[in-house]
């Protein structure tokens, strides 16, 4: 049993280091078996993979390496390929499996190329039909993990040649843009909102919104971009809405931090120009730049008493 560890440890070594004939006289030699697993259930097929090794990798295929074999969480070679980025063990690998197949915790290959922010991989499993609206354990797809890592080109190639769904939810019920949000991603949360039209108060279990998240997180610009682009700062969750987790942040902000969190709070709560009106005012006026309105219907029924101030202002 010892001789047999020795020598698979002295195996894996030479695979990992990617020497092609101490890996080739071993499997000759049959010192080892092909196959043959650590406790972490990983294979030599398994260490090229991840290490990058395509020579090793078209070796031990060919002497008879299973690439559906899978190590303790369930990973293949093509898994651990698709994380650390190697786009030719990625193809080679595509031909030797199940493509689609899913680790215990549901991710596929094309799940762990979307949170690395490895393109060119999601781009090749896409063409060769891994199913881009595949939800893992947590009900995540391609398109919330390259939104939770902020991977912008992912993000946009999934909404503009895959189609997907931009508003599919996880079991806890966010969406991508509520994912993007917390981590306070701003650049995908533009582009959610603006090309994805994702929509903007949508509400998970809880009935958090993005712009909640984005609150709770401490993301200050993102809560005001997506106040002006119609998120409703009142909107209540389990926990309050946007405006009760200002409030409470401001009551125990230190001193520091006081004046841009009182001004997050006067940014959400400024309420519309038109006088008698409760919505809050997200679009300025267009002359004077300082008073805001809900819409553009309140703007018009106001214009006849601020124009008389917008004038002055302008001049």
């Amino acid at each position: 049993m010892a001789n047999l560890l020795a020598n698979l440890a002295s195996f894996f070594k030479y695979v990992k280091a990617g020497d092609l004939n101490a890996v080739t006289r071993t499997v000759i030699s049959r010192a080892v078996r092909v196959d043959a697993h650590n406790e972490l259930g990983h294979t030599s097929l398994m260490y090229a993979a991840e290490k990058g090794h395509l020579s090793i990798v078209e070796y031990l295929c060919s002497a008879g390496a299973n690439a559906e074999l899978k190590d303790k969480w369930g990973e293949t070679a093509l898994h651990l390929a698709a994380r650390a980025g190697f786009l030719p063990i990625v193809q080679f690998l595509a031909t030797k499996g199940n493509v689609e197949t899913q680790d215990e915790f549901g991710r596929n290959a094309l799940h762990h190329a979307a949170e690395k922010g490895h393109l060119s991989i999601v781009e090749y499993l896409c063409s060769v039909g891994v199913n881009a609206e595949t939800k893992d354990c947590w009900g995540k797809t391609a398109l919330v993990y390259a939104a939770g890592e902020g991977c912008l080109p992912i993000v946009r190639y999934l909404m503009t040649n895959v189609k997907v769904d931009v508003n599919s939810q996880l079991a806890v019920g966010c969406t991508a843009l509520g994912v993007a949000s917390g981590e306070g991603h701003l650049s995908i949360v533009k582009y959610l909102v603006l090309e994805g039209k994702a929509v903007v108060d949508m509400q998970d279990k809880q009935g958090l919104t993005a712009l909640t998240r984005a609150m709770l997180e401490g993301w200050g610009e993102i809560a005001k971009w997506l106040t002006r682009h119609g998120a409703d700062p009142h909107l209540k969750s389990d926990i309050g809405s946007a405006v009760d987790i200002a409030r409470e942040a401001l009551a125990c902000a230190p001193l520091e931090d006081a004046e841009y969190i009182q001004h997050l709070v006067e940014y959400l709560t400024r309420p519309c120009g038109n006088l008698g009106c409760e919505v809050r005012g997200s679009k300025k006026c267009g002359r004077c730049c300082k008073v805001r309105y809900c819409s553009v219907e309140c703007q018009t029924v106001n214009w006849a008493i601020h124009k008389q101030v917008c004038i002055s202002e302008s001049v």
